[in-house]
């Protein structure tokens, strides 16, 4: 569980929710956001670490649904970012103790009292405090005497940003302004304009959830500019005290930022008055030396990374106070000075715009990416296989994986290019780095086994390719047998000397159970790995054990590196994404290590032992969520630096050399990139005077590009760019820019 995993509901643009996340981004120690909105296209859910999905706090199933994010997420408190999932939390905030949920929300008698604003003035009028006068009024008949003018007239509940807010000035305008809300709701509370739009206050009075008191802080709104009032009229009563103009403001607080003692005193009075637990703040206006409060919102404020920004951070200094039961020192010092807001603009994606209610998933849809199979000969795919398939990928909310999305063009397409024979993986060879794969396998498998013979040990391959890595377990003592759907494996088993069957798994051909079931580089290919698993685990022997290969995507999604991204992979696993959907298919005694040599992750597992996981690489399913997440965005700018180098390139008239060309032909398609003034170099022969999909570059071998240089080098190899630049650059003329991909993304 991450420690400082937590909740903030209502994340949409411009409200407390955002204010939270801003907040708590600004804390010394940073928390895993889990940012909730009922709406997709939330501006919010686009700034936290794993968005949700809620529905609408009025909904019968709202907090069920929330407390089933807290449980599956791992997350600690809940910060309510709107009134009405306020009042729904507070009112099931002994559900969220039972979890061990900390709710940041004050008593339900502070919230009662502050959300209904006839009941707000009745408790300063009462208590000895002073509020502009006022007049609940619920019938057009109360509306012919007019007991105050100016006055500000306002719904008594649920007016949050100063929604329906109007000042009236006349009998007329009394009359017609409250006409219009009583149609609109069943009352509206008539309230005296009082003092000068220069002397109006945002204060925050903070107590801890026990009463303590802990500090507050005070605005002096800049409410005339147009950015922070709902409305400004002339002032037409003839009294200069109100001054030039009378002003409603909104929600969007800007001003003066400090102590205020003349203010925030009286302010700390009521607070204390109130019996305030948590957040509080009242709206006031200093007229002739005294606080006038006209509301009391029980919340946190829309200042509050504002006021965050100088030092009184209300969310982290809660959770502090009660989650890392850190002592707080009362009325702390913090900064003081002008605080301002402006407006800004992003480009909402619609990848969250089918997610799941509570999951946190999401679906997002590349257009168009290379369909690779295997090297082509010509630049288009042969036997009418298009060159580009749309591709789609989301998360599985119950393990955090990143998956392809099935789609029936691929799955066709696929189908037919295992039939013509996929070489995609390819690694697998007697020589060079092919041979380096196998013996990084049988190293691995050795450190998870402790044995370095297999005599006696019968093993199955699934999905073997050419048989190599067989022929090596057989020259170490195995009886062996692989399965294969390519021609390939034929051909390998008359090379290699080991008996292939051409096939799917499960298969007739293959009957009984097997001390060893190795899987190289083959889950990722299948559409569902946990269900596949469960069939694998049928064909293990007691006491067996299954080895499985895949790529390591983790530090791909941590860069946003799409080049990871192949129709032939349905999944893009971590340690901690393989480690669940092993554990989802029953298995146990899960042991999971890094390669040395190149980004892989091996694993071993059995099933049915019971045995403890040894998973050092393993994180919380929070996390593993928001690294999907953080991929899905990350792209976006990954793919703008891959653009940025080489327009700077095409500039100066210089030609670009790509080396491992195979990891970068999704961003020529992503980013929408020209092929002018482009080369392709790979080390393996079977690349070599071949082609990818709808590109008109034949790659080439290392020698032709030492024989002709390019002015730059872009090697994007991640996992051996640092040895390929080692090699590249003693060859090449002094002048030439090598860069690699960790270069231009770390």
């Amino acid at each position: 569980m991450n420690p400082r995993t937590v909740l903030v509901t209502a994340v949409g643009g411009g409200g407390v929710g955002e204010q939270l996340v801003k907040a708590l981004r600004l804390a010394e120690q940073p928390y895993r956001i889990v940012g909730a909105d009922a709406e997709p296209r939330s501006l919010g859910l686009q700034e936290v670490d794993l968005p949700v999905i809620l529905p609408y706090a009025s909904a019968p199933e709202y907090i069920d649904t929330v407390l089933s994010v807290c449980r599956r997420f791992g997350v600690r408190a809940v910060f309510p970012g709107s009134e009405p999932e306020l009042l729904a939390l507070s009112a099931a905030r002994a559900g969220f103790a039972s979890a061990g949920v900390t709710l940041f929300a004050n008593t339900p008698a502070v919230i009662a009292t502050g959300l209904d604003k006839a009941k707000t003035v009745r408790f300063l009028a009462g208590h000895g405090f002073h509020a502009p006068r006022s007049l609940l009024i619920s019938r057009q008949s109360e509306l012919a005497a007019v007991p105050f003018l100016p006055a500000i007239l306002k719904p008594n509940t649920a007016s949050g940003g100063s929604a329906n807010v109007f000042v009236a000035q006349t009998e007329e305008e009394f009359r017609q302004f409250g006409n219009y809300l009583l149609q609109a709701g069943a009352s509206f509370l008539a309230q005296e304009y009082v003092g000068s739009a220069g002397n109006e206050f945002t204060v925050g009075v903070l107590s801890d959830l026990d009463g303590g008191f802990i500090n507050s802080v005070a605005v002096r709104r800049n409410i005339l500019s147009a950015f922070s009032n709902r409305s400004r009229v002339p002032n037409r009563t003839g009294n200069p005290a109100f001054g030039e103009q009378l002003v409603v403001s909104n929600g969007i607080s800007q001003g003066e930022l400090g102590t205020f003692p003349e203010v925030t005193g009286p302010c700390e009075k009521i607070a204390e008055a109130l019996e305030s637990r948590g957040p509080l703040n009242l709206q006031c206006r200093f007229v002739e030396g005294e606080v006038y409060v006209f509301e009391i919102n029980p919340r946190f404020s829309g200042t509050a990374s504002l006021r965050a920004l100088a030092g009184f951070n209300e969310p982290d200094l809660l959770y502090r106070r009660h989650i890392d039961g850190e002592t707080l020192r009362p009325r702390f010092r913090y900064r003081s000075g002008h605080i301002a807001r402006g407006l800004r603009e992003v480009l909402i994606d619609s990848a969250l715009e089918s997610a799941q209610v509570g999951a946190g998933d999401f679906r997002w849809s590349l257009p168009s990416l290379p369909f690779i199979y295997r090297p082509l000969e010509t630049p288009d795919n042969p036997a009418g296989l298009p060159n580009f398939l749309p591709l789609t990928i989301s998360v599985d909310s119950g393990t955090g994986l990143l998956r392809q999305v099935a789609d029936p063009a691929v799955s066709a397409s696929l189908e037919r290019a295992y039939a013509e024979g996929s070489e995609i993986p390819g690694l697998m060879e007697e020589q060079g780095i092919g041979r380096e794969y196998a013996d990084d396998f049988l190293k691995l498998l050795r450190e998870a086994t402790g044995a370095s013979k297999l005599s006696g040990t019968t093993v199955l391959e699934i999905g073997c390719g050419t048989g190599y890595l067989l022929s090596r377990l057989q020259e170490l003592g195995a009886a062996v047998q692989g399965i294969e759907p390519g021609p390939h494996g034929e051909r390998g088993s008359a090379r290699f000397g080991v008996p292939v069957v051409r096939g799917s798994f499960p298969s007739e051909a293959i009957r009984g159970k097997f001390d060893l079931v190795v899987l190289y580089l083959v889950l990722e290919h299948l559409p569902d790995p946990v269900g596949f698993m469960r069939s694998v685990g049928e064909r293990v022997a007691p006491g067996g054990r299954v080895a499985v290969v895949v790529p390591d995507a983790e530090p791909f999604l941590e860069v946003g590196d799409p080049s990871i991204l192949f129709h032939e992979h349905y999944s893009y696993f971590t340690a901690a994404t393989l480690a669940a959907a092993l554990r989802t298919a029953g298995a146990d005694s899960i042991r999971i290590r890094r390669s040395g040599l190149s980004r892989l992750l091996f694993a071993t597992f059995a099933f049915g032992t019971a045995g403890a996981d040894d998973v050092p690489l393993d994180t919380p399913l929070v996390d593993s969520m928001a690294l999907a997440h953080r991929f899905r965005t990350a792209v976006a700018g990954s793919t703008g630096r891959i653009a940025a180098y080489l327009a700077a390139a095409k500039a100066r008239g210089e030609s670009v050399a790509v080396y491992v060309p195979g990891r970068f032909v999704n961003y020529l398609a992503i980013g929408g990139l020209g092929f002018d003034g482009l080369r392709f170099f790979d080390d393996s022969p079977s690349l070599q005077g071949r082609f990818f999909p709808g590109i008109p570059i034949a790659v080439e071998a290392m020698e032709a590009l030492v024989a002709r240089p390019c002015p730059r080098v872009l090697i994007m190899s991640d996992s051996f760019g640092d040895r390929i630049k080692a090699r590249l650059t003693p060859l090449l003329p002094a002048a030439t820019v090598v860069t690699t991909l960790g270069d231009l993304l770390r």
